[in-house]
């Protein structure tokens, strides 16, 4: 079997390209004392959960608007252990996260 050689303007093109780091050394990203916090959630686990939840339910639930906040059922705080489950989570627009927010307040 012949071996198909690159000619060197492939090679040429090949090395131009640009490298794609999908993983940036952000400190948020690295820091496991913010990952581990269920106040500051900045994790890639986090990340991934809310994009997933979003694209699955993309409108919110109050309105009807396009949603773009996800927001726990269960406060985090008190429920460290349902942080990351579906059946907590619920998507809301920025104005009914507001109000679900200081309604939470004033209970």
């Amino acid at each position: 079997m012949d071996r198909i050689m690159d000619s060197p303007e492939d090679r040429l093109r090949e090395e131009n390209i640009p490298s794609f780091n999908p993983r940036p050394k952000v400190k948020q990203f690295t820091d496991p004392k913010l990952i581990k916090d269920p106040k500051k959630l900045n994790g890639w686990k986090w990340y991934h959960t809310r994009r997933e939840y979003l694209m699955y339910h993309p409108y919110c639930a109050k309105c009807g608007n396009l949603g773009e906040e996800v927001h726990h059922v269960y406060p985090r705080h008190s429920h460290p252990h349902l942080i990351y489950k579906w059946n907590n989570l619920l998507t809301l627009c920025k104005e009914c996260h507001k109000k679900e927010h200081r309604e939470e307040e004033h209970q």
